[in-house]
């Protein structure tokens, strides 16, 4: 069952949308309904839902600002507009937010449940092709873990280093902030449709939702290393590189839990300046994921 958040500011049409829908039989669980672009982002944060339903105009942050910061740091989460404006702008940003969908107020029991059959099915999409993905060829992974490897030593201190990461499509310079974050798949947990046998197909998932995630929201990049994978994210924002690799890393393990159906463990290291600094920030995620794996 999916989850499903609701959010408008004309309290009337939140009860009566809230009400008008059998959401169980729609495959849809509603985890929250909110009034605000606040509430709203808090309960994302919380809850990690898989369709947001938002009224375009809200107080405090409107509903196309929330779906921007949705957008960027949970990239997998489908958007829906319910509005009560036709202007060809707002529809237009709409687009540019790639929301599923963008329907005028008033809504009736018949459109919200052709919207829902809708999102079910790009969901259903999406999660089919998450699970491909551990299946996936190793190659993949291959063409970058030798620079990762010497990113992740002192080889990332040569004046070369930011010419092969050039060569990768890295625009990497000596202001690139980076952190790193080291995920591990947990053999002994998840769904029984996994044995202690799949721990390297449990891995490359983990690995494939990691690379395809950062890539969609432009973080970083990511591969196996050591049994583990790792993410090395990156941007010219020191202070929103962290709290989006937080939100990232949270975002990973959620889905590694309710998609892919086993439990994982994440370490960060510390933000540094410079790929010279790469291995430290490596290092200590190592150590804050094996303090994690033993709580």
């Amino acid at each position: 069952m999916y989850k499903l958040i609701f959010a408008d500011d004309e309290r009337p049409i939140l009860s009566q949308v809230s009400r008008m829908m059998d959401w169980g039989s729609a495959g849809f669980r509603l985890v929250g309904c909110c009034t605000n672009g606040y509430e709203l982002m808090e309960l994302v944060e919380k809850e990690l839902p898989d369709l947001v339903i938002l009224d375009i105009n809200m107080p405090f942050i409107t509903g196309l600002e929330a779906a921007r910061q949705i957008r960027h740091s949970y990239p997998h989460i489908k958007i829906v507009f319910l509005t009560g404006y036709t202007e060809f702008d707002y529809a237009k940003q709409a687009v540019e937010l790639n929301a599923l969908k963008y329907i005028v107020k008033p809504v009736s029991a018949q459109e919200l449940q052709a919207v829902l059959n809708e999102a079910h099915t790009a969901l259903d999409r999406e999660n089919r092709r998450i699970q491909k993905m551990a299946v996936l060829e190793r190659f993949y992974w291959q063409s970058q873990e030798v620079l990762v490897r010497d990113l992740l030593s002192d080889l990332a201190r040569s004046d070369t280093i930011y010419e092969r990461a050039r060569a990768h499509g890295l625009q990497w310079d000596r202001n690139t902030f980076f952190q790193v974050a080291v995920l591990s798949a947990d053999r002994t947990g998840g769904g029984s449709s996994w044995s202690a046998e799949d721990g390297k197909t449990m891995l490359y998932a983990l690995g494939n939702v990691t690379a395809e995630l950062a890539q969609e929201a432009r973080l970083g990049m990511a591969c196996l290393s050591g049994g583990k994978v790792v993410l090395i994210g990156y941007s010219r924002d020191k202070a929103g590189l962290a709290l989006r690799m937080q939100n990232f890393a949270e975002c990973v393990l959620r889905i590694a839990e309710e998609k892919l159906h086993f439990t994982a463990t994440a370490g960060l290291g510390n933000v540094c300046s410079g790929c010279a600094q790469i291995s430290a920030s490596y290092a200590e995620a190592v150590r804050t994921l094996a303090l994690r794996a033993g709580e």
